[in-house]
């Protein structure tokens, strides 16, 4: 009885290892597509109201989802602070506060090239760079979207497949 109640643990770790990894994926794909929302509600701020960067990533934030929302509240607090920093640096300073899971590092490194080239003074320069960004932006969703709809089903049924094996080797 106890070892097939250990069997039956064995086999639902991998399971959930298996879910677990198809999960993140999702979960990136996500984050992506929040990202794509914030950037084209920055464009907008930038090209309609003429929003200053710290006042449009305060009216950004309250309209994102975690942990979207508090990065963006986070770095227009950094940013209208005393001894005002660039982007680039609020950024890199602020990305710890997304955490880990949802994100890798090409996402990262674009969200540091974005604070790198938010910090020019001119309105028609932003508004091209947001352009840019966005266009990057598409394309790492598609190939999320792409990750997640191939590997997704390999990674549910890879669990299953090795609990399945390590049972049948432990039997």
């Amino acid at each position: 009885m106890l070892k097939a109640a250990g069997l039956f643990l064995l086999f639902s770790a991998c399971l959930s290892f298996g879910f677990g990894k198809s999960h993140a994926l999702k979960k990136r794909l996500e984050f992506l597509r929040e990202l794509k929302k914030a950037l084209l509600l920055l464009s907008g701020e930038i090209r309609c109201a003429k929003t200053p960067l710290p006042d449009a990533f305060r009216k950004i934030g309250g309209k994102l989802r975690e942990p979207l929302r508090f990065f963006f509240q986070s770095v227009a607090k950094e940013l209208e602070g005393e001894g005002r920093k660039l982007p680039e640096i609020v950024f890199q300073d602020q990305l710890g506060c997304l955490g880990e899971s949802a994100w890798n590092r090409e996402d990262r490194a674009f969200l540091l090239e974005l604070g790198k080239q938010l910090g020019c003074p001119d309105l028609s320069v932003q508004l091209q760079t947001l352009e840019l960004f966005e266009e990057g932006l598409r394309e790492l969703i598609k190939k999320a979207s792409e990750d997640c709809r191939e590997k997704a089903k390999i990674y549910r049924y890879l669990g299953a497949l090795s609990g399945l094996f390590l049972v049948v080797l432990l039997l």
